[in-house]
This record gives structure tokens, C-alpha cells and sequence, in this order.
């Protein structure tokens, strides 16, 4: 959902120039109104081309790999296709000067390179260090990682498989990620607090082999949107039915647990044909429309009534006209056709077709989806287990309902996962 309601600010996730001269660091200053954001670009040499990633110090955002970038003519073209961004320069000897496009507003903008070269810009060369997650293999006393890849019809999405120690053969979770930029580490632009990351490695503790991926478009996945007005929910289901096709295939794998977290719940429910067991964490209770003109109603007057009409709209299968800048961030021509594809589905009726065993897992300090959503589910589905957590909040960390204290959760990866959070997950894998 926040996807949809970023400000520019929000949306800073592509920004590049780049030809055989211009590989290294770069900085620059975007202005967008009274605010100022510095940027931080490093530019890499690939076998087919060139590869970047982006850091904004002022965000906390780090490590922002671009997807699609090229030069032609001597114009430099920087894409973050899934959000509709775009950045085009020229570069002059030690500047690259250009603009930044994004919800049909430019910005100018002028990158120096850096004196000092960092000569280890690889993209997800340290697990962890940079969106993407873990791209090496890496182990220690409880587990061992490998990346893996799935190919789908515009090139690959990559994950990570994280199997138990001396794993011979036995269950496997597919997590699937929630909204916005998040890839498979639940981190992304502005956050990083590692939680699926942790999740992996508490399950792999326990025994139980685990997968997950940067979904399409996100992070090391990001080349497989061409543009924003292609993307629909339905490819993330899609997506998530070809991963549990490509477990089932592997016998090492006996059961298979599909775990959504926030908008990965409703993908996870969606792609539950070749799964035994379903855990939805932090999942909404009510078609997405409905959560977001609530928290539109909320919001500050730059919207107003007519963009809950506007919402309305969309959620009725029709294509809406933005009239504001503002507007333009939510109703933006190339991101309806993903709202419309999002906005058919209700949770409710999705569970309560689905005849297999189900864990509700939910925080009660989680202020983006309130506890009153998790017993919407219950109800759709009185056989589901439901665990309400106290003091779990959204990236399910312990946390107090101050909003502040809460938020600051969101960019400490060193804080554990939520007290119990474990204990109910690994018992309803292992039927106890």
C-alpha cells in the first residue's frame, strides 16, 4: 500500500548515467520543493553492459539496484521501470548532467563524480549489505544459503534457498514479501530491518528448509518489468505458483508452507494450489481499496474526498483522470492497471474457499494493518488458527504502539523477532 501513497521522496529508487568512463561514484543534490536529497550513485562494469546502484543518505536508503539502463547518442537512460522513473543525461567530463522524471514532473539534476573510486560496487556482494539480499553463498552453524533463480517470461527472478544444516529432506517455506520495493530480506529503500532474513534463518534453527525471492520488478528481480503499465497483482501470483511448481520439483522437499506477509498474504492465498499448510502474517482483512481510502481519509488535504471517488472508480474496473500533482502519485496513468488488478480481490472470500490447514498470525502493535483485520480473516475461515502477538508490530519486532518508537523498529536489523512469533510459526509447521 505505500507503494501507492509515496511521495517523490519515496519514489527516489532510480537515478543513473553511465558509459565505460563514467563507472565509480557519483553524488548530486535533487531538489524537490523546499526539500533537498542527496544522492550517491555507483556505476559497474557487467559482462553485458553496465550495472548501478543507488544510496540517498538522507533517507537511510542504501544500495538501490537500478533495472534497466542505456546510452545512446550520448544520452545516458536510467530506469526503475516498476515505478515509472526515469533519469536521462550527458555526461561532461566529471558531471553528467540530466533530468529526473517521475509522475510526469522534472527535476534537473547534476552528478560529480566522486575522487575517491570504490572499487567493490558489485550489486549484493556483501549478503545483506544492499536491496536484494543474500546473492553468495553463505552459511554458518545452523543453516546454508544458495542463490537460486526462476526464469519467467521477461528474464529471472532471484532468491535465496536457505536449508538446514545436514538437510537431507523434509518441509520447505516459500515467504512471499510484502508491498512496495520490499525484496527478499524485507528490506527496502528507506528500511532495513532484515526480517525475512531472520525468519530464514530462525526456521532453518528449527529444521525446516525455507525460500525466498525478490519479487518482479524489486531489487534483483528488477529487470523483469519493462514498464510500470504492465505490471498486474495477477504476475506476482503468478509468480509465487511458478516457485511452488519449481519446490515440488525438487524431492528433497516433502511439504510445502506458503508464508505471506502484509500484500504477500493475499498473493500467498492466491498461489495455494501445490501448498499443505498457509501462514498469513500481518495480512489485511479487506480488499486493498478499502484499506486505502481509509488511510486516505486520513491523510493530509492534498487529496480530499475526490480522491476516495477516484478510488471508488478504480475498484469498479474504470481508468481515473489525476488532476494534481499529488494526485498524480496515486492515479498516475501507468499504475491503474495494477490497482484494478489488486483492487478485485477480497481476503475474505479468497480464505474462506481455501481448504488447508491456516495459520493467522498477527501483532498488536502493528499500525498498518490493526488487529480488527486478522479477525476479519477468522471469521471468513473459522478453522484458521488465530495467534494475535502482543507488542508485534508490522516488520514483527517488538514495539510499542508511539508511533515514533514503532517506526524506529523499521531500521534496526539488530532487534530479534517478536517474542512467540517462532514458537507459533515452527509449531504449526511441525503439527504440534
Amino acid at each position: 500500500m505505500k507503494r501507492i501513497q509515496s511521495t517523490i521522496t519515496l519514489f527516489l529508487f532510480s537515478l543513473l548515467a553511465f558509459s565505460q568512463s563514467v563507472i565509480g561514484d557519483w553524488t548530486g543534490t535533487l531538489s524537490v520543493g523546499s526539500q533537498s536529497l542527496r544522492l550517491v550513485f555507483h556505476i559497474t562494469q557487467t559482462d553485458d553492459g553496465y550495472a548501478a546502484t543507488m544510496d540517498s543518505p538522507d533517507q537511510g536508503a542504501k544500495g538501490i539496484a537500478m533495472s534497466h539502463v542505456t546510452f545512446i547518442d550520448k544520452v545516458l537512460t536510467i530506469e526503475l521501470r516498476v515505478a515509472g522513473i526515469t533519469f536521462k543525461g550527458t555526461p561532461e567530463g566529471r558531471t553528467i548532467k540530466g533530468t529526473f522524471t517521475q509522475a510526469g514532473k522534472d527535476f534537473p539534476l547534476v552528478l560529480t563524480k566522486s575522487d575517491q573510486e570504490n572499487s567493490s560496487n558489485t550489486i549484493g556482494s556483501e549478503p545483506g549489505s544492499s536491496q536484494g539480499g543474500t546473492s553468495v553463498k553463505a552459511s554458518n552453524a545452523d543453516y546454508e544459503e544458495t542463490p537460486v533463480q526462476l526464469n519467467v517470461d521477461k528474464g529471472a527472478l532471484k532468491g535465496t534457498l536457505t536449508l538446514p544444516k545436514g538437510f537431507k529432506q523434509g518441509t520447505l517455506a516459500l515467504i512471499i514479501a510484502g508491498s512496495g520495493p520490499t525484496d527478499r530480506d524485507g528490506n527496502n529503500p528507506t528500511m532495513r530491518c532484515d526480517t525475512y532474513k531472520q525468519l530464514a534463518h530462525a526456521l532453518a534453527k528449527a529444521g525446516i528448509a525455507s525460500l525466498r525471492y525478490d519479487k518482479r520488478g524489486i531489487a534483483q528481480s528488477a529487470a523483469t518489468v519493462d514498464r510500470e503499465d504492465d505490471l498486474l497483482f495477477d504476475d506476482y501470483v503468478n509468480d509465487a505458483k511458478a516457485w511452488t511448481l519449481w519446490v515440488k520439483k525438487d524431492q528433497r522437499f516433502t511439504k510445502l508452507v506458503i508464508i505471506g506477509h502484509s500484500e504477500g498474504s493475499m498473493i500467498g492465498m492466491l498461489a495455494m494450489n501445490e501448498a499443505d499448510k498457509y501462514i498469513s502474517i500481518a495480512g489485511p482483512g479487506r480488499p486493498a481499496y478499502e484499506v486505502l481510502k481509509e488511510q486516505l481519509s486520513t491523510a493530509p488535504n492534498a487529496f480530499g474526498d475526490k480522491a476516495l471517488l477516484k478510488v471508488d472508480s478504480l475498484a469498479a474496473r474504470h481508468t481515473v483522470t489525476a488532476s494534481s500533482n499529488e494526485e498524480m502519485m496515486l492515479f498516475r496513468p501507468s499504475v491503474q492497471p495494477y490497482l484494478r488488478s489488486w483492487f478485485k480481490y477480497d481476503p475474505r472470500t479468497v480464505l474462506a474457499a481455501l481448504q488447508k490447514p491456516t495459520l493467522l498470525v498477527q501483532g498488536s502493535t502493528d499500525i498498518q494493518v490493526p488487529v480488527e483485520d486478522a479477525k476479519r480473516l477468522a471469521a471468513a475461515q473459522p478453522k484458521a488458527k488465530l495467534v494475535i502477538l502482543e507488542g508485534m508490530n508490522h516488520v514483527l519486532k517488538q514495539a510499542p504502539m508511539d508511533r515514533a518508537a514503532n517506526l524506529d523498529t523499521y531500521n534496526k536489523p539488530e532487534l530479534p523477532l517478536a517474542e512467540g512469533l517462532m514458537d507459533a510459526i515452527t509449531r504449526f509447521i511441525q503439527g504440534k
